[in-house]
């Protein structure tokens, strides 16, 4: 898809659409932490859902948390700074963003570098 264009696009209730770029690590909290409320846990502790969508071009995503918490992922590593819960996916061309990275687990515990 070039830019400048118009795009329609189903937006049933209960779900929001959302564009992202080619490469992107999307990092959310799991929809059943989220449902079950967030007071209980402090934010460092939460779980996380990382998805990237589709392969970055330089081999590489970021993305850097309110909290200060960073993940990297790079030729198909995820790392996790401070350490925490991640579960990664991928998504893309083929691809479901809620199934596993190719021969990844779906939870995954990141790593310092």
């Amino acid at each position: 898809m070039a830019g400048g264009g118009e795009v329609v696009a189903q937006a049933p209730l209960g779900r929001i659409p959302a564009w992202v770029r080619r490469g992107a690590l999307v990092v959310t909290l799991p929809a059943e932490h989220v449902a079950s409320g967030l007071g209980d846990v402090p934010e460092r502790e939460r779980p996380l859902e990382a998805t990237l969508w589709g392969e970055p071009r330089c081999g590489r995503a970021e993305a850097r948390l309110a909290d200060g918490t960073v993940l990297r992922w790079r030729a198909g590593e995820l790392t996790v700074t401070p350490e925490r819960p991640v579960a990664l996916r991928q998504a893309g061309p083929g691809r479901s963003p809620l199934a596993p990275a190719p021969g990844r687990p779906a939870a995954t515990t990141g790593r310092r570098p």
